[in-house]
């Protein structure tokens, strides 16, 4: 810990085929100032950062959400999560409609239902039971409401079309939309009501984390819909403006508020896994994963807009990574040994190449002036490949020479 910060980005690549005998360039000894160590070493991480940044994907597309998000990543599980949103609308509705005075006419417009959740949500001294109750049921209503009033607008469209009457009109059941300003609110309101819930935690001692798994799945289900939003709206502004001299504009306003919306879903994503990952304190292959998802999130904002911020979020993710991978050479090392004693051969040689990987790996992700305690390890890991190498070499042909 002293020496590597905790946790891990970028997944780990696989191990090289064979055993050899390549060593790093050594560190370099010349005497600098404390002031040209740190301009050195900040230097080196830039550089270190910039090409881990650059082996990563460039745009977003189905692939890389289906790596990024685990629980919302495409348009089919963010159309089950509006669903499930607005079942839970709707039956939190009920109960609203029963509690309400009689002859009370309830509000058509969704925003309302918003509005009377922030009085929970914002509230000076809020409550556990009271966000979890009515400010949760009263933001899936809005989404409820907003979902019921586009099928009355297409049941009445349907009604003037065919001449009918809007009672003997059936909307299909997959028929609706939501309205994007009741979607945005939805997203901003619950997410920060879960950060309330978090503040709550931590202020009476409990677990500041519990709601960690739900705000992800907020950011994943805000980056789907904000990300599918954009790619309808430059689909629908090449079709429409392809050929013609009018001005797109709007469209193109439009887009690039969704496209920062998107950047910045994702850059608070990446600060949550990165966040999770220097609090797990039990399991290291939980912490990469934390730090390899948080990476992956803050690479693709500084991809899209060159952030400042998500770089200085990924040197977190470079320090958990390098510490993580130090600590698997060392395991794999010792593994390696222990397994050459038992001359369990095949296993050994893979042990070996495992431990020689990641501290190159590790290596690769180190400054210059952090270089030299994990370099004296690599150097001693190699002197006992060649002297396992050896050994084998040796039994090899004394087998030939008893035969």
């Amino acid at each position: 810990m002293s020496l590597l910060t905790p946790p891990s980005p970028a997944a780990t690549p696989a191990p090289p085929p064979r055993l050899v005998m390549d060593t790093p360039p050594t560190p370099a000894k010349d005497e600098l100032s404390p002031e040209q160590v740190k301009a050195q070493d900040e230097e080196d991480i830039i550089k270190i950062l910039l090409a881990q940044i650059e082996a990563t994907p460039a745009s977003i597309d189905e692939t890389w959400l289906a790596e990024m998000c685990k629980h919302i990543n495409n348009p089919d599980s963010l159309d089950v999560f509006w669903q499930e949103v607005i079942a839970s609308g709707q039956s939190y509705g009920i109960g609203y409609r029963s509690r309400q005075k009689s002859g009370t006419v309830m509000s058509r417009n969704p925003l309302y239902y918003v509005f009377e959740a922030r009085e929970f949500i914002y509230d000076i001294d809020p409550e556990e039971k009271k966000l979890l109750g009515p400010a949760r049921g009263l933001l899936d209503m809005a989404i409820a409401k907003s979902w019921e009033a586009s099928r009355k607008e297409i049941r009445d469209q349907l009604a003037k079309e065919q001449r009918r009457k809007a009672e003997d009109i059936v909307v299909p059941p997959e028929a609706g939309s939501l309205d994007d300003e009741v979607r945005t609110t939805y997203f901003k309101e619950f997410l920060r009501l879960y950060a309330v819930l978090s503040e709550l935690a931590a202020e009476e001692g409990g677990d500041p984390r519990q709601y960690v798994t739900q705000q992800i799945r907020l950011h994943e289900a805000t980056v789907v819909d904000r990300h599918t939003r954009m790619m309808e709206t430059m689909a629908s502004a090449r079709e429409r403006y392809q050929g013609t001299t009018n001005s797109s504009k709007p469209m193109t306003i439009q887009i690039t508020r969704w496209s920062n919306a998107v950047n910045e879903q994702l850059l608070s994503l990446g600060k949550i896994y990165i966040d999770a990952a220097l609090a797990e304190k039990a399991f290291r292959g939980r912490m990469q994963d934390y730090a390899d998802l948080g990476f992956k999130a803050l690479a693709m904002v500084y991809q899209r807009s060159h952030s400042g911020e998500a770089l200085r979020v990924m040197r977190e993710a470079n320090r958990i990574q390098r510490y993580n991978l130090w600590q698997m050479a060392r395991v794999a090392w010792k593994k390696a040994k222990a397994l050459a004693e038992a001359d369990r051969v095949a296993e050994a040689d893979d042990e070996f190449l495992v431990a020689k990987h990641h501290y190159l790996k590790c290596l690769s992700r180190l400054e210059r002036s952090k270089k030299p305690v994990v370099f004296d390890e690599y150097r001693r890991l190699q002197a006992d490949i060649a002297a396992w190498v050896t050994s084998r070499k040796l039994e090899s042909v004394a087998a030939v020479t008893d035969g």
